[in-house]
């Protein structure tokens, strides 16, 4: 489930022994932002599904309200690298560090022991947002994450590309734009920007 100002989107997949299948793709569109409208929006795309039906349910947030930020480390110690993290993290946004989610991916690891990493923030209160839209439904998601993760799983289900090439991906959607390097599977550059006057 993306939920975003302008549209809301559902997709729901299958997964068997024999490989998956997408079982159902559905959007709506957002009449302004408010909390009722995204409530009364989720209730027309669920259908009366209750959690029940949604098996693993994935919140996906839009990457225009996340910071991501490149880092190259000197440790490969996951103690040291994460506490590294955290104080880069500071430096990025003025918020409370307790007020902030933080996570990391390692890209790679180089020769000389350092670790290069693509570190992701978000405020705690976008979260927030979302869980408390969700709740009124009486949804909670299992995993959350960003939409530009998407690419990367994308990427792996290519068979015809080669996760060493490096790639540029771009996703035009009705009101922001995304631009996404990846590098081996994994996303070394991010950015997405809001659209002045939207796609129609």
């Amino acid at each position: 489930l993306s939920i975003t100002d302008k549209v809301i989107k559902l997709v729901q997949a299958k997964y068997s022994s024999s490989g998956s299948e997408i079982s159902l793709i559905n959007s709506i569109l957002l009449t302004n932002k408010s909390e009722e409208e995204a409530v009364k929006g989720l209730k027309a795309i669920l259908s009366g599904k209750q959690q029940k039906d949604l098996g693993r349910f994935v919140l996906i947030i839009p990457r225009y309200l996340v910071t991501q930020h490149y880092v190259k480390l000197p440790s490969t110690s996951p103690d040291e690298i994460s506490d590294m993290v955290r104080l880069q993290a500071a430096k990025q946004l003025p918020y409370n560090p307790q007020e902030m989610i933080i996570g990391y991916e390692i890209i790679r690891v180089t020769p000389e022991g350092y670790s290069e990493a693509m570190m992701t923030i978000m405020h705690q209160n976008t979260v927030k947002k979302y869980l408390d839209t969700l709740t009124k439904l009486g949804l909670e998601p299992q995993e959350i994450g960003i939409d530009s993760l998407g690419i990367c799983y994308w990427l792996a289900l290519q068979g015809d590309i080669k996760a060493e090439n490096p790639i540029m991906a771009i996703d035009l959607d009705t009101a922001y734009a995304r631009i996404d390097l990846l590098l081996s599977g994994k996303s070394i550059y991010s950015r997405a920007f809001l659209l002045t006057s939207g796609i129609t």
